[in-house]
């Protein structure tokens, strides 16, 4: 098998070309690829949200440890110039959620000249190496895509990008990697989705551009009632200090007064006329007080930053439910007789979290349940969450609730996911 290079200038400048023509954007596949567990959504506020829900704007790869941004044609076709300079000077969100330090994906550069087109274990050419290239551990381990030959070097069918997973506009077409090709650096790396091949071109032509962040910008932060309450400990702290500042220049000016007198009484004795002393410091009861408050203020702040690290943890059980939820989407979108008529389907294994024991699907002709049992922790570990379905003349609408149909084992409402109040 011969296998046609895009690397000469004159060639990769030509075909590249050809990227606005290529198949448009490709749709999420179930089942196809880690995609379902491995990412997560984050909405534009930085909490986690299902991947596939509208509000996700990020999704967290777990498999790689960064965050990619969802929308995979942000800011259209752009040369590696200039696609360099918009993801460095990306700044998505405001306020206390602005999240800067964006960047395009990368691979390893062997350093070695020209391209073998191997069609395996490579730099450059098909089935590329996945612990070295972010877009192709991406494309074949996330996505579950494969490429125009097979790592026998044989032609084979459904190649190129026929999942796109939770992303939003991904194109069947190039996409610029960020990493400069060794030999030229009047070149640069990048990945064609439509076929599974990575490759260097020329920086001139203009092609998709992804941005990519380093690790999770979920940021956990304790809850509003904490800071609170930290602060009015802080305040008292303060007004009980300033209020030994002003006896203590109560103090300090009575003592001048006594060592500097007006007149001097010849009958005073001595002890009326010594000085009298300065005094700083807390006194005990003082010390008592603010020891007392700040037992009041741990004993209300510390339950709550419990319960929220809680709800953080049983977040994880509404993503474990996703691939199922997409599911029986797709059941009721290819028939049209209500839901999966079935009870206790096995949806799904246990979930990458720790926290995710299994998922079950209840259903009948236009109710049913997705059910995800807890682990690894006390308030999780086999208690239940379900999103309830409902169908209504085609229509599905998802409610989050506590517990099953027939199940009383219930995550304590205190511990839920605010969507799930």
């Amino acid at each position: 098998m011969k296998f046609t290079s895009l690397f000469g200038t004159a060639v990769t400048t030509t075909v590249l070309s050809l990227a606005c023509v290529l198949p448009a954007e490709a749709q999420s596949v179930s089942g196809q690829g880690s995609w379902e567990t491995t990412l997560l959504g984050r909405d534009i506020n930085r909490n986690a949200v299902v991947a596939t829900d509208v509000s996700a704007v990020y999704l967290y790869d777990t498999t790689l440890g960064v965050t990619w941004l969802r929308d995979a044609n942000a800011n259209r076709q752009m040369t590696w110039d200039t696609a360099t300079a918009w993801a460095a000077n990306l700044s998505t969100g405001s306020g206390g959620n602005t999240i800067s330090g964006w960047r395009l994906p990368t691979m390893t550069d062997t350093g070695t000249p020209g391209c073998n087109l191997s069609p395996v274990g490579t730099d450059c050419g098909y089935n590329s190496t996945t612990s070295t290239s972010e877009m192709a551990s991406l494309f074949y381990n996330t996505l579950g895509n494969k490429a125009y030959f097979n790592t026998s070097g044989a032609e084979q069918a459904g190649f190129g990008l026929t999942n796109a997973g939770s992303f939003q506009n991904m194109q069947s077409s190039y996409y610029w990697i960020g990493t400069e090709y060794a030999p030229d650096p009047n070149r640069a790396w990048y990945f064609n989705t439509w076929d599974g091949g990575q490759d260097a071109a020329v920086k001139s032509p203009q092609i998709y551009a992804l941005a990519v962040h380093a690790g999770d910008v979920m940021a956990p932060v304790p809850e509003p009632e904490t800071y609170a309450m930290l602060l009015l400990g802080l305040g008292v702290v303060g007004a009980i200090s300033r209020r030994r500042s002003r006896a203590a220049g109560t103090l300090a000016t009575a003592a001048h007064a006594d060592a500097h007198p007006a007149t001097l009484d010849v009958n005073a004795t001595s002890s009326n006329t010594s000085p009298r002393r300065r005094q700083g410091g807390f006194t005990l009861i003082e010390l008592m007080i603010v020891v007392a408050i700040i037992g009041i203020l741990a004993s209300v702040a510390l339950p709550s930053y419990q319960a929220y690290t809680i709800r953080s943890k049983a977040t994880e059980l509404i993503l474990a439910a996703t691939p199922g939820r997409i599911g029986v989407e797709e059941w009721v979108a290819l028939n049209n007789n209500g839901f999966v008529p079935c009870d206790t389907c096995y949806v799904a294994p246990a979930h990458s979290s720790k926290y995710v024991s299994n998922v079950t699907w209840r259903g009948n002709s236009n109710i049913g349940y997705l059910t995800v049992t807890g682990a690894g922790h006390p308030e999780l570990t086999d208690k239940f969450l379900s999103l309830v379905a409902t169908l209504n003349n085609g229509r599905i609408t998802w409610t989050c609730v506590s517990g099953g149909p027939g199940l009383f084992a219930k995550i304590d409402s205190k511990y839920l996911p605010s969507n799930c109040k």
